[in-house]
C-alpha cells in the first residue's frame, strides 16, 4: 500500500503541470512556447538562487548565532523567502521582458507560471521518484551489497520511517506542489500585470507574496511542524486562487485583415471634340 501511494505522490507531481498546461492551451490557444520560457525562468533562476544561499546562508547563521533560537529562525526564514522571491521573480521578469514579450493576457501569464512552478514540480517529483525506488529496492534486499557498512544504519532509519507513515503523509509532496503551482500562477500574473499597467508596484507585490509564503512556510514546519505549514500554505493558496478569478479575461480575439479590396473601375470618359470647342478652351488658360 506505500508503494503505491508513494508512486501516486510522485506521479502526480510529474503529471499535474503537463496536464495544467495542457488544459490552458486547450481553452486559450496559447501555445507550448510559454511554458517552456517558464520552465527556463525556474531553472535559470535556481542557478543563481541555489549557489548564493550556499555561500551566504552560513555567514547569516555566524552573525545571528548570539541571537535567541526564535530570533534566529525568523531572521533565517525571513532571508530564505527574500532569496527565493527576488531569484524566482527577477528571472521571471527577464522573461516577460525579452523572451515573452507578447506575454500579456490571462492565459500566456497562466501557461508562463505554470512552466515555472511546473518545472519545479517536475525536478521534486523525479528526485522523489528516485530516492522511492532506492529505498524500495534496500527493502528487498536489491542494493545491500552497494552500500558501505557504515551507512546502513542511516538508510535503515530511513527505510523504517518511510514505511511507518500514516497514509496520509505519503502524499503530503503532491499536496504540496499543487498549492505551490497555485501560487506560482499569481506570482506570474502579478509580473505580467507590472508590464500591462506598466506599475513596478506589481512586481514588488509578486516578490513580497512570495517571500512571505516561503518565509512562513520555514518558520511554520520549524515551529509547528509540516501539517501546520501545509494549512498555511493552503490559506496562502486560496488567496491567490481568489486572486488569479479576479484577473481572468477573454483572450482577444485575432482578426485577420481583410485582403485589400481594388477599387472601383470607372470608365474614362470621353469626349469629342469639335473645332468649335477648341476654340473655345483658349480662353481657359
Amino acid at each position: 500500500m506505500h508503494i503505491f501511494l508513494y508512486t501516486t505522490n510522485f506521479m502526480i507531481m510529474i503529471i499535474v503541470p503537463i496536464v495544467l498546461g495542457w488544459m490552458i492551451n486547450r481553452n486559450r490557444s496559447v501555445g507550448w512556447r510559454l511554458f517552456a520560457i517558464g520552465c527556463a525562468t525556474f531553472i535559470i533562476s535556481q542557478i543563481g538562487h541555489v549557489p548564493f544561499n550556499y555561500i551566504a546562508l552560513p555567514i547569516l547563521r555566524d552573525q545571528i548565532e548570539p541571537l535567541s533560537a526564535i530570533t534566529q529562525l525568523v531572521l533565517i526564514a525571513v532571508f530564505l523567502g527574500l532569496s527565493a522571491a527576488l531569484f524566482e521573480e527577477g528571472a521571471r521578469f527577464i522573461g516577460y521582458r525579452f523572451w515573452a514579450k507578447d506575454a500579456r493576457t490571462w492565459g500566456k501569464g497562466m501557461m508562463l507560471g505554470a512552466g515555472h512552478g511546473g518545472a519545479e514540480a517536475i525536478i521534486l517529483g523525479v528526485l522523489v521518484a528516485i530516492n522511492t525506488v532506492f529505498l524500495v529496492a534496500w527493502r528487498y534486499d536489491r542494493l545491500t551489497t552497494l552500500i558501505p557498512a557504515e551507512q546502513e544504519p542511516l538508510i535503515a532509519a530511513s527505510l523504517d520511517n518511510f514505511f511507518s507513515a500514516p497514509w496520509y503523509a505519503t502524499i503530503l509532496g503532491a499536496i504540496e506542489r499543487i498549492f505551490a503551482i497555485i501560487l506560482h500562477l499569481s506570482f506570474s500574473l502579478a509580473v505580467m500585470m507590472a508590464f500591462v499597467k506598466r506599475q513596478p508596484l506589481w512586481f514588488a507585490a509578486a516578490i513580497v507574496w512570495h517571500a512571505l509564503a516561503d518565509a512562513l512556510a520555514v518558520f511554520s514546519v520549524a515551529m509547528w511542524g509540516a501539517y501546520a505549514a501545509e494549512a498555511l500554505i493552503a490559506a496562502m493558496a486560496l488567496v491567490s486562487l481568489t486572486f488569479i478569478l479576479r484577473l481572468r479575461q477573454p483572450e482577444p480575439e485575432i482578426i485577420d485583415p481583410d485582403p485589400l479590396i481594388p477599387p472601383e473601375s470607372k470608365p474614362i470618359l470621353q469626349m469629342e471634340l469639335s473645332a468649335d470647342k477648341l476654340d473655345d478652351s483658349k480662353y481657359l488658360s
